[in-house]
């Protein structure tokens, strides 16, 4: 039994007792969602019901997997998580709302989606139509807003990555690049962003979000957001509520907003180890490993729940209680706290003012993560095993594991989980668990894992549903909210998710009901005039409808001249409506029960539903109530279940879980138009049959069902033989005379013409059975708990005639065709009674009731009840008749739900006068057509194709970066990574050479940069500051080689060629493009530079001595340039020969009819570059002594650098090797040793780099 609720919190001030939510109760009267593979809350509602993983790989609009994945959790600036949940594409009208489309771009996709589903929020609730017209009873300028949002508003990431320019710009100069280039990359690098303009402000603000919805939709009363990290949006929640009880507004707008799941966002949560290393969210199961991140916007609109039945709103749900607390002082700022959330959770049913022993429903907020669940398990554990000592009462549930965590609207997620599930009287499942947490022993807990969507069957020890929800944030903040349904009446729900629907379609004639099949037209759910030709179907999906659609086309195309037919997939069609229809109710008896029996058709059909809290309400003070037996909660092991289907097995259960399923399905017939002009039932299920025609109540009728379940069962003293029964393949005559042979056995059921019962003591059964083996007949030992309609339950005739004392059974309106021979019911209560009593040790005849039954007309058999014995028993009883069988319920392997709706649609089209069959299915949601253009938004920011465009653009200019202070470059592909220099920091710089040291030829000159270290790739010039320290001249390239595909030009190609160079370019370069005439106008240019840096040096010289001063370490320095420079000029004239040999030995050994690799003819060889010898290694420049100044710095020393010239290998004869050993050995270089030297890292598979020119590379192969 549930405990009371908590008592006063002794540090409750004095006269608040009032302010608790259980005096002010709130009604969710609407809500409205975008949640993962959700456009809206119905589809929302639906993926829940349906168990679907929401989650996916991360989509290219949210970020690239090859930028930021990394398997290591440790890998700086990347994620381990490859997985999240994504809300869908939808189509917003920014001029709907007053948006000027120009202002999307500095909007943020919280602001513009929150419009969208807080408009969709006031027409769920009924305040504002479609056309935009209030109801009277809503006032907007008494409507608040107040929402929860967590973290950055995505947009400032594109806001904030346009303010880091200065760091990228203080990158690119840093490499050497010209102010030119910074300034370009710059450019191209802004232009992926949204701007900085005046409406970027309010764009990117997190509270504007609530302020755009009241703007926007017109409210008046707050407006506000608030943070509280994942507790957000019940943080939200509390603040509307105060709202409401305060009298300060009459409808409040709530829930929470979360966009972010860019790269940020992941980033966050790998650093603190809390993504799934699996990929899959796990809540509750041993394999959690962590969680995944969610999209999502929820919002409910709340009201008082007097102002709210007044005005006669659809109620969801009422919030009860809510209960909020921090952590306090603890180790961690994140790390849950369980001592912290239990206060929370007391705090939660004070303001109730119920027992947590009273909910049955838990929607935690378990992320997945080991600690954070197992910390949340604690406490509420201890909160529940506080409260009362039962175990597995209460549900408990993730939505996490269906959508991810989403964070700031994670709390309104599972608030609409729960309000949907007290709306709908529906235990909605969890999933992503195969076993449980082992830390936790569910066995002996006050809760189950659910991990199947259940029927919610009222429980008589907890006659109000009640369900509560927990969210916890980053910083110690806590929420608990407690809600509890508004009605337990099923009678008008509307069912919001899929099931099964009826689809009728009828014409005057099947020409016409053809065409209109050909049309497309949607089916009906009745009534069909009696006169015309019908088909009908029922299908859960669209899909499914297309499908039966065509089959039934199909069919009548080839047989239209047909009276009737039915296909096996359940289409059925008739050309008229059968003449003199007279329907007979079969009620089922016990041994056809089954675990979950009719859970579809309870979630679906609120009649059958609402007749299993009745059954349920009968057990009332029973330790196990009826509804965890027939509906258990889910195991993990094949032992457990096999004790869940021996305790259904038992009479005490099974008989009223069959009453309870054949009451439901009759009820629902019922309602459509169903009278049938008779009933019977088999056993228990002559019981029902007299329900249904009247002759007693359903009170009645369900505390007599349980007390004959219970009358039936042995006598807890007997320890004895309870004998058992078996099911012979014979006739009565048979079995009869074999029965001779067996005076312990008697027969207890003549089910069928060929099926007999026989009963008795266990060994006795047995023998029979081995007898019939003999004789060839298969007769099979029932699994039953004793020899029923036998003297094994004499024990039980007088006790259940106690219970029929006290409950009347009048006349039925019908006829209820008895079981018992020359029995009937009549006006008698007591000889009713009597018959009974009486039967529960008389033989079942149920031929000669079915027999009964038709020979007084009834022609359709209706069987009601789990299975479909009867059904094929009244085959086999009638099987020459022209009557017709129709069972309800499709078995344990398939739809309680298509079941019961397919036998509606079946006599609906032989003729019975039903109507209404989807009845209790909600219309289909329509959403709001757009009004005006339309863009179509997600959780990333818009960015407009026009910012798509100019990016592009940017980056498809054709800039590509020069040597500082050199016109631009014509287009080029960019380096590769690997062949770009890294420049160490100078420690030493000779006070008079003001930066030619630093810089200057002999720091990037032939010994560093130069055909040496890079080939014919790398220009060796250098950065040469000005002499007097006034300022840059002009300088010479300072990353030797573009990538051109085929090869590495040298880098005056790159800076100075006057034409562009193709993608493809190096030695594939685009057709008909002459390789060898570039190179005259590279080795021009190249040389025109050299003069240009001699005349600079001149001038400098001159000027030196203009001044008067007198420095030999200026001369010096002056010098070592000069030698430098004759070095390189040198160098490059091998790089030039080195470049024609090339060319020539490609020419020599191509085949003359094969295209050069950038496509196109090859460029034919001037006669004036043939092969030359080549001279010898150039001279080193002059070497200088160190001046004192010099030997003052510690020296940076550099060892010679190998520079080896390139041999051509001679064109070899077909089939000859080249010998080996045939390149020269290299010559030595030095470097002045005391002259500061920039590094130039080797890069191994750099062309020419520690030895001969590679081939391969030049040529691009």
């Amino acid at each position: 039994m549930t405990q009371p609720a908590l008592p006063l919190s002794p540090s409750e001030p004095d006269g608040f007792d009032d302010r608790r939510l259980a005096r002010t109760p709130i009604a969710i009267v609407g809500m409205s969602g975008l949640f993962p593979m959700a456009r809206n809350h119905r589809e929302y509602w639906q993926n829940v019901v349906d168990g679907v993983d929401c989650t996916t790989e991360v989509p290219p609009s949210r970020w690239d997997l090859d930028d930021y994945y990394d398997s290591d959790p440790a890998a700086p600036d990347k994620t381990y998580s490859r997985r999240g949940a994504f809300i869908p594409d939808v189509e917003f009208s920014p001029l709907e709302f007053g948006l000027p489309p120009n202002q999307l771009e500095v909007t943020s996709t919280m602001q513009t989606l929150s419009l969208g589903v807080a408009r969709d929020l006031l027409r769920d609730a009924g305040a504002r139509d479609a056309a935009g017209a209030d109801a009277d009873w809503y006032d907007s300028g008494r409507t608040g807003v107040v929402l929860g949002t967590t973290g950055p508003v995505p947009l400032m990431h594109p806001l904030a990555a346009r303010l880091s320019t200065p760091v990228l710009r203080e990158a690119v100069r840093s490499c050497g690049l010209s102010e030119a280039d910074a300034d370009a990359i710059s450019r191209k690098y802004v232009e992926a962003f949204a701007p900085w303009e005046e409406n970027s402000f309010p764009g990117l603000l997190a509270n504007v979000v609530a302020g755009r919805v009241a703007n926007r939709l017109g409210l008046g009363g707050m407006n506000t957001t608030v943070d509280a990290a994942c507790a957000a949006s019940l943080s939200a929640v509390r603040l509307a509520v105060a709202e409401l009880v305060d009298g300060r507004a009459d409808t409040m707008i709530t829930g929470g907003v979360d966009t972010e799941n860019t790269i940020f966002i992941y980033l966050c949560f790998s650093k603190v180890q809390a993504l799934s290393k699996s990929g899959t969210i796990s809540p509750f199961s041993d394999d959690a490993d962590g969680t995944l991140l969610g999209e999502g916007i929820g919002m409910l609109a709340l009201r008082r729940l007097a102002d709210a039945q007044r005005d006669g709103n659809r109620i969801y749900a009422v919030i009860r209680g809510i209960g909020s607390s921090s952590d306090g002082r603890s180790k961690s700022i994140y790390a849950p706290r369980a001592e912290g959330q239990r206060v929370a959770l007391d705090r939660a049913y004070h303001d109730a003012d119920c027992s947590p022993a009273s909910v049955e429903l838990f929607e935690a907020h378990a992320t997945g993560t080991a600690v954070g669940d197992r910390t949340e398990l604690t406490a509420l554990g201890g909160l529940l095993r506080d409260a009362g000592d039962e175990r597995n009462y209460a549900a408990l549930g993730s939505v996490k594991s269906q959508i991810g965590h989403t964070k700031g609207a994670a709390g309104t997620a599972s608030l609409m989980k729960l309000a949907l599930g007290l709306y709908h009287k529906v235990l909605p499942p969890t999933i992503n668990v195969e076993r449980p947490n082992s830390a936790v022993d569910f066995t002996d807990a006050p809760f189950y894992v659910n991990v199947a969507n259940r029927p919610w069957i009222r429980d008589p020890h907890r006659p109000a549903r009640r369900a509560a929800a927990s969210a916890m944030g980053f910083g110690g903040t806590n929420f608990h909210v407690v809600l509890e349904e508004h009605s337990g009446d099923r009678s008008a729900v509307q069912v919001l998710h899929r099931t099964a629907r009826a689809h009728l379609w009828h014409a005057p004639d099947v020409p016409a009901l053809l065409e209109l099949l050909r049309s497309g037209a949607p089916g009906g759910d009745g009534p069909i005039p009696a006169d015309a030709a019908r088909v009908g179907f029922v299908a859960v999906d669209d899909e499914g409808v297309d499908e039966l659609r065509a089959l039934a086309l199909a069919q009548l195309e080839r047989a239209p001249d047909a009276v009737e037919w039915s296909h096996p997939r359940g289409v059925h069609f008739r050309r008229a409506a059968r003449r003199g229809v007279t329907v007979a109710g079969l009620f089922a008896g016990q041994g056809s029960q089954y675990l979950d029996m009719g859970l579809d058709a309870a979630i679906g059909v609120p009649p059958v539903g609402a007749a299993f809290d009745e059954a349920n309400a009968a057990f009332d003070g029973a330790e196990r109530r009826l509804a965890p037996i027939v509906f258990p909660p889910p195991v993990f092991s094949a032992a457990l279940r096999q004790e869940q289907e021996v305790a259904l097995r038992a009479t005490e259960h099974a008989q009223p879980a069959i009453g309870a399923l054949s009451v439901g399905q009759f009820r629902y017939l019922r309602e459509l138009g169903l009278r049938p002009a008779g009933y019977l039932g088999h056993s228990f299920g002559e019981l029902t049959a007299l329900h249904a025609a009247g002759a007693l109540d359903a009170a009645g009728y369900f505390r007599l069902a349980r007390e004959r379940g219970l009358a039936m069962a042995p006598p807890a003293d007997d320890t004895g033989d309870r004998g058992t029964m078996a099911a012979v393949p014979a006739s009565r005559d048979r079995v009869a005379a074999m029965l001779t042979e067996h005076p312990d056995l008697v027969i207890c059921n003549h089910n069928a013409p060929e099926q007999v019962v026989v009963g008795g003591p266990t060994e006795a059964v047995a023998a029979f059975v081995r007898r019939c083996a003999d004789e060839g007949l298969d007769a099979r030992p029932l699994p039953v708990s004793a020899a029923f309609h036998t003297r094994y339950v004499a024990h039980a005739v007088d006790r259940f005639a106690e219970a029929l004392s006290t409950v009347g059974i009048g006349e039925p309106a019908a006829p209820v065709y008895s079981n018992t021979r020359g029995a009937g019911y009549g006006s008698d209560s007591a000889a009713n009674a009597a018959v009974l009593a009486r039967q529960l040790l008389e033989p079942v005849e149920f031929v000669d009731a079915v027999r009964a039954a038709h020979a007084a007309g009834c022609d359709i058999f209706v069987e009601f009840g789990p299975k479909q014995v009867l059904t094929r028993l009244v085959r086999q009883i009638l099987p020459d008749a022209d009557v017709v069988a129709i069972p309800t319920d499709a078995g344990p392997l398939g739809s309680s739900d298509v079941a019961l709706k397919q036998a509606a649609v079946q006599l609906a089209v032989l003729g019975v006068d039903l109507s209404g069959l989807n009845r209790h299915q909600a219309d289909p949601f329509e959403a709001v057509p757009a009004k005006g253009p339309t863009v179509t938004l997600s959780a990333p920011e818009y960015t407009p194709p026009a910012r798509r465009a100019a990016h592009a653009a940017a980056l498809g200019d054709g800039y590509r970066i020069t040597a500082a202070g050199a016109p631009a470059a014509a287009a080029l592909p960019t380096p590769r990574a690997e062949l770009t220099s890294e420049v160490t920091t100078v420690d030493y710089v000779p006070a008079s050479a003001n930066g030619a040291g630093a810089n200057g030829a002999s720091a990037n000159g032939a010994g560093a940069n130069g055909a040496g270290a890079n080939g014919a790739g790398v220009n060796g010039a250098g950065a040469h500051h000005d002499l007097n320290g006034a300022g840059l001249l002009d300088s010479a390239p300072v990353n030797g080689a573009g990538r051109n595909g085929g090869g590495y030009l040298p880098e005056p190609v790159a800076a100075h060629h006057p034409q562009p160079v193709p993608a493809d370019g190096g030695a594939g370069l685009s057709a008909g493009a002459d390789i060898l005439a570039q190179q005259v106008n590279l080795h021009a240019v190249y040389l025109e530079s050299q003069l240009d840096v001699a005349n600079r040096l001149v001038g400098a010289l001159q000027e030196y001595q203009r001044r008067g001063q007198a420095d030999e370490r200026f001369t010096e320095a002056v010098a070592t340039v000069a030698g430098q420079s004759v070095a390189i000029g040198q160098t490059h004239t091998r790089a030039n020969e080195v470049l024609a040999q090339l060319a020539a030995l490609e020419l020599a050994t191509a085949d003359s009819g094969a295209p050069a690799l950038g496509g196109g003819h090859r460029p034919a060889l001037p006669t004036s570059f043939g092969p030359t010898s080549f001279a010898p290694a150039p001279a080193a420049p002059r070497e200088f002594p160190p001046t004192q100044a010099a030997l003052a710095a510690p020296p940076i020393t550099a060892p010679p650098i190998t520079v080896t010239p390139p041999v051509p290998a001679p064109v070899p004869a077909p089939g000859s090797t080249p010998a080996p050993g045939s390149t020269p050995a290299p010559a030595q270089l030095p470097i002045p040793a005391q002259l500061p030297i920039p590094a130039q890292p080797v890069t191994p598979d750099a062309p020419g780099v520690g030895g001969a020119v590679d081939r391969a590379a030049v040529r691009g192969a």
